[in-house]
């Protein structure tokens, strides 16, 4: 079976282009004398504006700085996350669609979300929309293959196949005033304005502060084609529109003993239009959501005598939901249904050092969540859950080696209705990382781990298709990669490579089968999946000349997730849904004296809508261009986007039409 598509080699060598025109652009401009360049280059800094890739630990990490968040210029924790190895984002089209996360095709359940350490969660559908979640007020953004790599991480943090750590910024120490303000407004094509405000503040040695606000809002009625084959319409996109308030609070206490406290209080609300799927000839929708989410939390951290360290952390979150559908074809002619979900956390972590290369640590957390809503015979489910982790870390310079065990306790009950089935179990995870050679900087890594995710309240508990029968999803990992980085002249100032392959099964695989009508489901244990894939990951440092830095980093995937449920079935042996078997990205940016220029480009291969990887089911692949300058004049600092650039037509999930060419402007004020 041949389709007709754009060779991938055709897609890399645009984005290469691309690249490599903004690096000869520099180059030229770099080679006309300048004051600059009459200077002898010595006891030049050299500073890297690349996202950073841990190369030294034994799991993989991918992390873009505050800087590297700026160039990239998105709305969104989502869109950053895109230009990681082995994400896939499913992105139902424009700011207000639904933006979920899959780290190696394990699923968007398998990925924790961690807010300055600490888990984000959505008891009821398990998916974080990362769509909620701006880089505004980030200081880094983080993804752990596995988990994260700290030893005074949360039990909860253990309980994931990834994890995406957000973490916020804070008072640069590097500044003499005790007070820090910024503040930025950007605006752009569809109605787009995002203003906010910044600011840092710092009252003596000890504590420090910071408050965080933001607005956007955006009609979103961007311009799309439709055309099934037999028609082509002309149309503009309807009910995609948001209106969206965070607010965030900041206070940090740091002692001589080197202790700390993190206090941390976060708001939002969104006024949300959830834009339907684009079927020729259809009557569009008119559904609406609007969220509610608030959360305390705390984190307190201590060294406890010689070789011990302490941490404590507590949070409680709430989160309001209401879905409204006045369009239901479900006998009633609408849907307008409230959820009050409530989390409580507490968390105790224990580390305690065993001579030069032996570290011991205990984790230890408590999870209670419960979700309330106005539908008939709801079932108003409760869970406690008990999560306790110990691990062993042996490191030298050359080699390290670490193993956890995580038990997990899950206990429900409900007020009306059967209960979900009593867990009790234990995963493991091993991981190593060795370097070979004392000279070259060439390490090998991988690591093994088991894990599963418990059914959320509403595969469970939903009213019209809850399974309170179903079991966990299990996954177990296996990751084998090396990674090698040098640090040449002054001109090639760094290189890093890093390359991982590995292979992921998931079991009792939990699924949603379509019913007897469009609103009638079922939610059973059925799927089996086998995943193959490799991640690599290549940046580049250089400094031509005095005060010009080019920075370029790219990344490629190639995953084949393949349904291995029923043999026989027209699906077995499939390609899972929007899991395209190539995809990459390539990051560039030119520095000097406050100009910033940047391109980003993201490349998806041929995917498929269904199992059934037909002609019918086939979607074409699609790159992304962005191109984002910036210039700064002291305390202000200008700013302009162009977003999909050569007008790019395409779909991550079908018939949810993205948009095309886009303008964006700002200005930004510090003091």
């Amino acid at each position: 079976m041949q389709h007709r598509d754009v060779p991938l080699r055709f897609h890399i060598c645009r984005m290469v282009l691309c690249g490599a025109g903004l690096f000869m652009a520099a180059q030229a401009r770099a080679q006309q004398p300048t004051p600059d360049s009459a200077h002898q280059l010595t006891g030049v800094e050299v500073t890297s504006r690349l996202a950073d890739t841990s190369l030294h630990g034994p799991l993989p990490v991918q992390s873009v700085s505050q800087q590297q968040l700026t160039h990239l210029n998105v709305p969104s924790v989502a869109q950053a996350a895109q230009h990681f190895a082995g994400v896939i984002v499913k992105d139902y089209g424009g700011l207000g669609g639904l933006k979920t996360v899959s780290v190696r095709s394990l699923g968007a359940n398998h990925t924790g979300v961690l807010y300055d350490g600490i888990a984000i969660s959505d008891i009821q559908n398990g998916q974080i929309d990362l769509g909620k979640y701006s880089p505004d007020n980030l200081a880094r953004l983080s993804l752990y293959n596995a988990q994260p790599t700290d030893l005074l991480s949360t039990a909860r943090a253990y309980s994931y196949g990834a994890a995406l750590e957000l973490q916020t910024a804070t008072f640069d120490t590097a500044g003499h005033k005790p007070l820090q303000l910024q503040t930025r407004v950007k605006g752009g094509s569809w109605g787009y304005i995002d203003p906010s405000l910044t600011l840092h503040y710092k009252a003596g040695k000890t504590y420090t502060t910071s408050f965080n606000a933001q607005y956007r809002s955006i009609t979103g009625d961007y311009p799309y084609i439709t055309d099934n084959g037999v028609a082509t319409l002309h149309q503009r996109r309807t009910n995609a529109g948001i209106h969206s308030l965070r607010l965030e609070q900041d206070n940090r206490f740091a002692w001589k003993d080197a202790s700390t406290l993190q206090l941390k209080a976060y708001y939002y609300d969104d006024s949300q239009q959830l834009p339907g799927a684009d079927i020729l000839y259809s009557t569009p929708g008119n559904t609406h959501l609007w969220n509610r989410q608030a959360f305390a939390q705390a984190a307190y951290f201590k060294p406890v005598g010689d070789g011990w360290q302490l941490k404590l952390n507590g949070k409680f979150s709430y989160i309001h939901t209401r879905y409204y559908d006045p369009g239901l074809g479900n006998g009633t002619g609408l849907q307008d249904n409230h959820y009050n979900s409530y989390e409580s956390y507490a968390s105790a972590v224990l580390t305690r050092s065993l001579g030069r290369h032996f570290i011991l640590a205990y984790a230890s957390d408590g999870i209670y969540n419960k979700l309330n809503a106005d539908v008939k015979a709801y079932a108003f489910p409760e869970r406690f859950t008990f999560l306790n982790a110990l691990t062993a870390r042996y490191y030298t310079p050359r080699l390290e080696i670490q193993g956890n065990a995580l038990s997990t306790i899950l206990n429900e009950s409900v007020q009306t209705g059967p209960t979900a089935q009593h867990r009790n179990l234990v995963t493991p995870t091993v991981s190593a990382s060795w370097k070979p050679f004392t000279t070259a900087d060439f390490r090998l890594r991988g690591y093994y781990k088991q894990i599963f995710r418990a059914p959320t309240f509403d595969e469970l508990y939903y009213s019209t298709f809850g399974n309170p029968t179903l079991k966990p999803e299990y996954a177990t990992q296996y990751d084998a990669g090396a990674t090698w980085q040098r640090h040449f002249s002054r001109v090639l100032s760094l290189l890093r490579i890093s390359a991982d392959g590995y292979y992921n099964t998931v079991r009792d695989k939990i699924i949603t089968l379509p019913g007897k009508n469009a609103y009638s489901f079922s939610v059973i244990n059925f799927g089996k999946v086998h995943i193959t894939g490799a991640d690599v990951n290549a940046q580049a440092s250089l400094q031509p000349l005095h005060g010009w830095i080019l920075s370029m980093a790219a990344n490629y995937t190639y995953q084949q997730v393949l349904d291995v449920t029923t043999p026989g079935a027209p699906q077995y042996k499939g390609q899972l849904p929007y899991t395209p078997l190539h995809s990459g990205g390539l990051m560039c940016s030119v520095e000097k004296h406050g100009l910033v220029i940047s391109y980003n480009g993201i490349y998806s291969g041929y995917r498929y809508a269904l199992s059934d990887n037909t002609p019918s089911n086939y979607m074409s692949g699609f790159t992304v261009h962005d191109v984002n300058a910036s210039y700064n004049l002291g305390s202000w600092t200008v700013m302009g986007a162009v977003n999909n650039f050569t007008d790019e037509r395409y779909a991550v999930v079908r018939n949810f039409p993205m948009p095309g060419r886009s303008y964006q402007l700002g200005i930004q004020w510090k003091y």
